[in-house]
């Protein structure tokens, strides 16, 4: 893997290793949902989030569109693209194609994540369950 953390990120994400990712955190690294303020700290319990994401969302994929360095920080426009894998508000939205821009933000600190900040447009996440008949 990279030793450039952010692009050992992507490579962790896209394999789907969820263990790999949060290594790449500082022992109390965070995640966070910019549009609600969800949080997740530590490594286990960022491993155990991204796992819950790749059964929730099969194949995700997460492709880097523009990368910006501010010294520790680094802002990363993506689009992430996959399958669901489940059932949403009783429509048969398993099998259906989702695709969504966003920007993570990542706080870097001693070559490591201290935290990433994720955001995303829910309402165009719902626009496309609200698309299937």
């Amino acid at each position: 893997m990279s030793s450039d953390p952010v692009d050992a990120f992507y490579a962790a994400y896209n394999l789907h290793d969820a263990a790999a990712a949060a290594a790449l955190y500082r022992e109390d690294g965070w995640h966070e949902e910019a549009h609600n303020g969800a949080r997740r700290q530590g490594r286990e319990a960022l491993a155990a989030g991204l796992d819950r994401f790749f059964g929730f969302l099969a194949e995700a994929h997460w492709q880097p569109r523009e990368r910006i360095d501010a010294g520790p920080n680094v802002a990363v426009v993506y689009t992430l693209t996959g399958t669901l894998a489940v059932d949403l508000k009783g429509k048969p939205t398993r099998g259906l194609p989702i695709t969504l821009g966003g920007v993570h933000v990542f706080e870097l600190a001693d070559g490591a994540v201290a935290g990433t900040r994720d955001y995303w447009d829910p309402a165009a996440f719902q626009r496309q369950i609200e698309a299937v008949a």
